[in-house]
């Protein structure tokens, strides 16, 4: 369900698609786990073509910032439009995650 592709920047770009409902929540973990255990410490998922996310993917993403901040790393949403961005702002306040309004600006942002 999830493509995941490599920038050259050692960038790992999730993009997971038109809906995350609850059933992909698990497929995601997996490949934000499968990222790290390979050593990617920049990640971006890019939500430019996502036009609804389970509410508990907010809680995964911010699992994933804390763990990749441990180690130098960052996570950075991409693309999000209004209503996915309304349902993170509700979930986590203040995200520890960054939000990019586009994918080449995630890059960007991850590789600073």
């Amino acid at each position: 369900m999830f493509s995941v592709t490599e920038q050259r920047n050692g960038t790992a770009v999730i993009h997971p698609g038109i809906t995350i409902e609850r059933e992909h929540l698990r497929q995601l973990r997996l490949t934000l786990d499968t990222c790290l255990d390979h050593g990617l410490r920049q990640v971006v998922v890019d939500l430019s073509e996502t036009e609804h996310l389970h509410y508990r993917a907010a809680d995964l993403f911010t699992q994933t910032e804390h763990r990749l901040h441990g180690s130098q790393g960052h996570l950075v949403l991409a693309g999000a439009n209004r209503y996915v961005r309304d349902i993170l702002a509700f979930m986590c306040g203040d995200p520890r995650f960054g939000l990019s309004e586009s994918l080449s600006e995630a890059i960007d942002t991850v590789s600073c």
